[in-house]
C-alpha cells in the first residue's frame, strides 16, 4: 500500500512536469496587442504603426511611448510583450517550473535552440518579477531579476558556441538587448510600486538594473558588434542623466562603454 502511494505521488509529479514542459509562453506581436486594445476601446485613434515594428514582439520605442501615457499595470504588462507566468516563485509548486526548464534545456541539443529557449525563460523571469511587484511582494521580485542575470550568462555561453561554429549571432544579441530594455522597464515598475521600501531594497534593485546594462554591453562587444541597439543606447543615456544613481556607478558604466565601443560616440552627461 505504501509503495502504491509513493508510485501515485511520483506519477502525479511526473504528469505535472509534463504539463509544464508543454507550456510554451506566447509572445504577442505589436499588431495583435493594438487590435486587442482597440477592441477594448482603450487604444488611441492617433496611433500609427511604424514600419520597424518587429514580429518578435513590441518595439522598445513603442513601449516607452505607451507606458508614459498609460498608468494601468495590466496594460503596461501586456505592452511589454511578456509571457503570462504559470506559477510564481513564491508558490510551493514553483520547483516544477525550474525542473521542467532544466529538463527542456537538457533535451535541447542545438546551441541556437538553447539560446532561443534561454531568451524565453529570461523573459519569463521578468514576468514573475513584475507580477510579484504587482501583488505588493516587492522584496520577492528581486529573486527572479537575479535569475534573469544568470540567464544572460547562460546565453553568452551558447552564443560563444555558435560564434565558434562560424554562425552569425547578431539577431540573438539584438533580442538579448531588447530583453534587457524590458528588464529596465520592469524594474522601473517595481520602483514605482515600492516608493516606501527600504534603502537596502532600492539599492539592490539599482544594482541589478545596472548589472543588466553592463552585461548586455559586454556581450555585444565580445562578438564584435560595432554598436548596441538604439533602445539600449537610450537606456544608457537615461542612466547617465539620472539623479538617483551615484557618480561612481555612472563612471563605471561610461568606462565599459568607452572600452567596448571605441568607434561609437561616447554618451555625454553631466554627473
Amino acid at each position: 500500500m505504501k509503495n502504491f502511494r509513493i508510485s501515485s505521488s511520483f506519477l502525479l509529479g511526473f504528469l505535472a512536469v509534463g504539463l509544464l514542459l508543454l507550456h510554451n509562453p506566447i509572445y504577442a506581436t505589436e499588431e495583435e496587442e493594438i487590435n486587442a486594445l482597440i477592441k477594448e476601446g482603450t487604444a488611441s485613434a492617433s496611433y500609427e504603426p511604424t514600419s520597424s515594428a518587429s514580429s518578435e514582439g513590441t518595439s522598445a520605442s513603442f513601449i516607452n511611448k505607451y507606458l508614459s501615457a498609460t498608468p494601468s499595470a495590466a496594460e503596461a504588462f501586456s505592452f511589454l510583450g511578456l509571457p503570462e507566468p504559470l506559477i510564481l516563485p513564491d508558490s510551493p509548486f514553483y520547483i516544477l517550473v525550474t525542473l521542467s526548464e532544466k529538463i527542456r534545456l537538457l533535451l535541447t541539443f542545438s546551441p541556437e535552440a538553447k539560446a532561443k529557449f534561454i531568451l524565453k525563460t529570461a523573459e519569463l523571469r521578468l514576468s514573475e518579477a513584475y507580477k510579484l511587484a504587482e501583488q505588493g511582494k516587492d522584496e520577492k521580485s528581486l529573486k527572479p531579476l537575479e535569475a534573469f542575470q544568470e540567464d544572460l550568462g547562460g546565453l553568452k555561453n551558447e552564443l560563444q558556441t555558435l560564434s565558434a561554429q562560424g554562425k552569425d549571432v547578431l539577431d540573438l544579441v539584438r533580442k538579448m538587448e531588447a530583453g534587457v530594455v524590458k528588464e529596465q522597464k520592469v524594474e522601473e515598475f517595481i520602483r514605482s510600486k515600492a516608493p516606501s521600501s527600504s534603502t537596502e531594497f532600492l539599492d539592490s534593485l539599482s544594482s541589478i538594473s545596472i548589472e543588466g546594462i553592463k552585461k548586455s554591453l559586454e556581450i555585444a562587444a565580445s562578438f564584435k558588434i560595432a554598436t548596441p541597439s538604439y533602445e539600449l543606447k537610450q537606456k544608457v543615456l537615461e542612466i547617465l542623466a539620472s539623479q538617483e544613481l551615484g557618480k561612481q556607478i555612472k563612471s563605471n558604466l561610461l568606462k565599459i562603454w568607452e572600452e567596448n565601443f571605441p568607434k561609437e560616440a561616447t554618451p555625454s552627461a553631466e554627473f
